[in-house]
């Protein structure tokens, strides 16, 4: 998340362009989120997180070794469907799995854990260079070892119901929590985009 925004810059990507690419990763995961209680229903909450770990993890790796912005649309479209498939199934696992009385501690906890492996992003960059692919291989590493962890509680997956879903309703339902959410994320970017 840090580095390519970075690399897009120094190959004179302009700062619109690089807003367009962030913005095509967010429509995928707006696409995907349709189909992913459907097919987890299907293979298994587990299974989809593991192949679109292997996927993310690809992108990861591919994305920086070909310099054409139409291929970089491309690929940050797989990585958003893939990011937020993992993001939404990890989400609904914790909330399927955890006690009523528990839930908004452990979702605290996880949201705060979420924040600090992004905030090291930053650092691994400053450390290494946003330009190196090492950082890349790190993230790529990352994310295979953050989902393969799972298979320690896999017998705690979750049965997740292929729910037919009004999604207008909901964010009708639940106005505020998605204008909170979405201030929180326009926050981490304007602060990704001023560092």
């Amino acid at each position: 998340s840090v580095s390519f925004p970075l690399i897009l810059y120094q190959n004179q990507v302009s700062p619109v362009l690089i807003g367009v690419i962030e913005g095509v990763e967010i429509l995928a995961g707006v696409l995907i989120a349709k189909f992913i209680y459907g097919l987890s229903h299907k293979i298994g909450a587990l299974r989809i997180i593991l192949i679109f770990a292997v996927i993310e993890a690809a992108m990861i790796l591919i994305l920086p070794l070909y310099y054409s912005f139409w291929w970089w649309i491309f690929l940050v479209f797989i990585s958003g469907l893939s990011w937020f498939t993992i993001i939404a199934l990890r989400q609904s696992w914790i909330n399927i799995s955890t006690a009523n009385n528990h839930r908004s501690m452990i979702l605290a906890l996880n949201s705060t854990m979420l924040c600090a492996g992004f905030s090291l992003g930053p650092v691994v960059v400053k450390i290494i260079g946003a330009g190196e692919y090492l950082v890349f291989v790190i993230s790529a590493m990352l994310v295979l070892i953050s989902c393969f962890s799972l298979l320690f509680i896999k017998h705690h997956q979750p049965k997740l119901e292929d729910e037919k879903a009004d999604y207008l309703q909901i964010i009708k339902t639940h106005k505020k929590s998605f204008i909170a959410r979405f201030l929180l994320d326009l926050q981490g970017v304007v602060i990704i985009l001023f560092t």
